[in-house]
């Protein structure tokens, strides 16, 4: 077995090659090594990928008089590691001249280093799967956490991922360069369209890594406006979006669709009450969706622990840019509920908001409001009204609201619904307004913009 049961540790010599990581050493080290043989160990290997310990001191003694412009030979390497007191560790002066010793040429520095990094992705492997493998046996261990931790793991191996610290100067080429391509891209969307003009105007789009919630109260629009961007997404855009729906089944959600896409009212296709004229609309409608990338999960009750399983699973089979979620109340999370549901929401929330980091992608999320803004005079949702947890303000990057008059005004005939941007972490609030089809449940751009103020 690859794992003691009872010790936890592992059975067998994890995979290595010392006589490679002798000789890339070696050659760093030689008297006539190039500068840029010195660049290309540093650049393309690091410490951890070392399996003998002496051998990562002796990575770091040389990293330490290159960051000093200090020239790289046995004798500075030595008096290095004496400074960093590790040359008794690593045997001393006797070994060092011994892997001199036994280095040939440095041409083939590049061979060895991809030598040692393979040696180095089967050790993570085995240790990520070790430790897995270990809290599997825990009771207090959830299956589905588990289970996405999993998948997370092998994306973060497969992309030769790292948490490492890094400082500001290092990613600043990085952030410069993202800077001019969007300045010279004459597109002012820099995310995902959402499909809604004024809406973009003022976010660029659905941004990559950040956590997105759209809230209002019962029947005001949350399903159908999360609709609209998912078909513009996965049928405009041609962009894979994964939809979790443990409110309402599959079979709903595509008779919504479908009806909307179509123009015709959601009423008459539920009732089967279809005209002659009905029909070819409703194929066409089929058609598109079915040339759409768009993945519905309906489990009712689903965990957060398995939501991201299956995120990540999504992630790594198609390749999806969005992740919505309708609702986030209709959500659980095991590790939390005894604990009361503000808690477990925040949990929920703080899974939802990692889970847009780690796959570095939008994730849009629709919330219920609590009753409190139909106790004041201006009903106008507000970040109080969020239910069950302030946490989902906190952890939130985007916070909108929706409001249409006609809600609570039951005389009034306007169908304009407000988008209310009560938080932008990256950018500006306000309001934007969309005409709302209550029969065909389709919001659409007003012909002309009614923003009261421009967001730049």
């Amino acid at each position: 077995m690859l794992v003691d049961d009872n010790t936890g540790k592992l059975n067998r010599v994890q995979p290595q090659n010392i006589d490679a990581e002798r000789s890339v050493l070696g050659a760093m080290l030689m008297a006539d090594s190039s500068e840029a043989t010195v660049s290309i160990g540093l650049a393309k290997i690091e410490r951890l990928d070392f399996y003998r310990e002496a051998h990562r001191f002796i990575f770091d003694a040389i990293g330490d008089l290159f960051d000093q412009s200090i020239a790289i030979d046995i004798v500075t390497v030595t008096r290095q590691l004496g400074k960093n007191k590790t040359l008794e560790t690593v045997g001393g002066v006797p070994y060092i001249n011994e892997m001199m010793d036994s280095m040939p040429t440095t041409a083939n520095i590049e061979y060895w280093i991809d030598i040692i990094k393979e040696d180095a992705l089967k050790r993570q492997v085995i240790h990520t799967t070790a430790q897995l493998y270990n809290r599997s046996f825990e009771d207090d261990t959830d299956g589905k956490e588990l289970l996405a931790d999993l998948q997370k793991q092998a994306m973060e191996i497969g992309n030769n991922g790292s948490s490492e610290l890094t400082f500001i100067k290092d990613n600043l080429k990085d952030t410069f360069n993202h800077i001019q391509k969007l300045y010279a891209t004459e597109e002012s969307i820099t995310g995902l369209s959402t499909g809604f003009t004024d809406l973009d105007a003022y976010t660029a789009g659905l941004q990559d890594a950040e956590y997105s919630i759209l809230a209002a109260r019962p029947s005001v629009g949350k399903s159908a406006m999360l609709q609209a961007i998912i078909e513009h997404v996965g049928m405009t855009l041609k962009k894979p979006v994964l939809l979790f729906s443990p409110e309402m089944s599959e079979k709903s959600v595509m008779l919504r669709m479908l009806g909307s896409i179509a123009g015709i009212s959601g009423h008459k296709l539920r009732m089967g009450a279809l005209e002659d004229a009905d029909w070819p609309r409703l194929t066409i409608a089929a058609g598109k969706l079915a040339e759409s990338k768009i993945l519905i999960d309906d489990k009712a009750g689903i965990s957060i622990g398995e939501l991201r399983a299956k995120a990540y699973q999504a992630k790594m089979r198609y390749d999806i840019e969005l992740i919505v979620v309708d609702y986030i109340q209709e959500l659980c999370d095991p590790n939390t509920m005894r604990h009361g549901r503000v808690q477990e929401m925040g949990a929920i929330s703080g899974g939802l908001q990692k889970l847009a980091r780690e796959l570095d992608i939008p994730v849009l999320v629709a919330s219920q409001l609590n009753r409190s803004c139909e106790a004041r005079p201006d009903k106008r949702p507000l970040m109080s009204d969020l239910r069950e947890s302030g946490e989902l303000e906190q952890h939130a990057d985007l916070v909108m609201f929706l409001y249409r008059e006609s809600y609570y005004d039951k005389e009034c005939k306007n169908d304009i619904t407000e988008v209310i941007i009560r938080k932008q972490r990256n950018g500006p609030t306000g309001t934007i307004k969309l005409y709302f089809d209550m029969q065909k449940l389709r919001f659409e751009n007003l012909a002309r913009g009614y923003k009261d103020d421009a967001p730049y």
